[in-house]
């Protein structure tokens, strides 16, 4: 019983053992124990949408070492026995993964669902701490549910828990012959919201050629109470799962030794800031440098060419001048020698007395 209860159990028995209120006592005291006693009797029957909720057991938990098949070898079941074809299959409304994979179909459900070894390095790339992996327990309905919890880090939020505790229930919808389908249920109950809403994840796989198996992941938000922010979860809750299974795609491909593995271009690298733009300032930077030092180098040499031109001209005047000096000096010294012979032959001509 709690401190509350005790006073209003208190206050009625004060009132009805004064006589104060008799009528009034009487009924917070019945109130109060009927309102207790269907506590306890609810208390262990949750409602069936929060039965996944209570609790940190996952069931029988699966071996670490063996594959996890709930499902007899198929060549022991009945032919037509697989569910969920592809083209019956109704996606989701968001794709996390699309992809054809070297592998078959069974093969490909007993290493993603049932393989324990593959599982545990999905939770490592995932950072993820505290894991139970249940066992795979057949349905009713023909097909296997199995349930599984972690926690996981919460990397972008400034504020608010760092981490949050996930729990999900997987339920497969038939033997996983040449085709199968599994429906994901993750919901945190632990975060902001966390009771309103959950995640659904459907993957759909489909046997292309025996060797081959076409693989497509899909998701959505599905919120079951009120939510003030439910942009703002579904948002985030959508871009969570992109980038947790844009990793996944890179790892499975890598275990199947396919080419391609490599991951794409995460947004915080497209952003501002990001390496791809710093690379295309770079490209740009030296761009604009190389062009600046060609024309600086295609001016310098413009320049010289220029002032050779211009001393060539000055050198051709200055020739030109110099012959122009000699020749008049050379007509110069000419005259000044005829000149000079005329004078001498008159003088010549006066001493011997004859007229010149």
């Amino acid at each position: 019983m709690h401190g509350e209860d005790r006073r209003r159990v208190t206050r009625g028995l004060i009132a009805l053992g004064l006589g104060a209120s008799p009528f009034v006592g009487g009924a917070v005291v019945f109130a109060v124990l009927w309102r207790l006693r269907r506590q306890q009797r609810h208390r262990h029957q949750p409602r069936p949408d929060e039965a996944l909720l209570e609790g940190d057991e996952v069931g029988e938990e699966a071996a670490k070492a063996d594959v996890d098949d709930p499902w007899p070898a198929a060549s022991k079941r009945k032919p037509g026995s697989s569910r969920g074809q592809e083209d019956e299959v109704e996606h989701l409304s968001t794709v996390l993964l699309d992809e054809t994979l070297p592998i078959g179909a069974r093969d490909l459900w007993r290493l993603v669902m049932a393989d324990p070894e593959f599982f545990d390095s999905i939770q490592k790339l995932n950072k993820h701490r505290a894991t139970k992996l249940g066992r795979w327990q057949l349905t009713k309905d023909g097909g296997a549910e199995r349930r599984v919890m972690y926690i996981t880090p919460i990397e972008k939020q400034l504020v608010g828990p760092k981490e949050a505790q996930c729990r999900e229930t997987h339920h497969c919808t038939g033997p996983p012959d040449s085709s199968w389908q599994v429906d994901v249920r993750v919901q945190t109950p632990k975060v902001p919201y966390g009771n309103s809403f959950h995640s659904h994840l459907r993957w759909a796989a489909r046997s292309v050629d025996g060797k081959h198996t076409h693989l497509k992941i899909t998701c959505q938000v599905v919120f079951t109470g009120s939510c003030m922010m439910k942009g703002v979860v579904k948002k985030a809750s959508i871009q969570g799962m992109k980038e947790s299974y844009s990793k996944y795609r890179v790892h499975l491909l890598q275990r199947l030794k396919v080419g391609g593995g490599v991951a794409p271009p995460r947004a915080k690298q497209q952003g501002n800031g990001g390496r791809q733009a710093q690379q295309l300032l770079l490209l740009l930077l030296l761009g604009a440098v190389l062009i600046i030092t060609y024309l600086a180098l295609a001016e310098k040499q413009d320049g010289e060419r220029n002032m050779a031109a211009h001393a060539l001209h000055r050198g051709r005047a200055l020739a030109a001048a110099a012959f122009a000096g000699l020749a008049r000096s050379a007509a110069g010294a000419a005259a000044t020698a005829a000149a000079s012979l005329q004078a001498l032959q008159r003088q010549t001509a006066q001493i011997a007395g004859v007229p010149s």
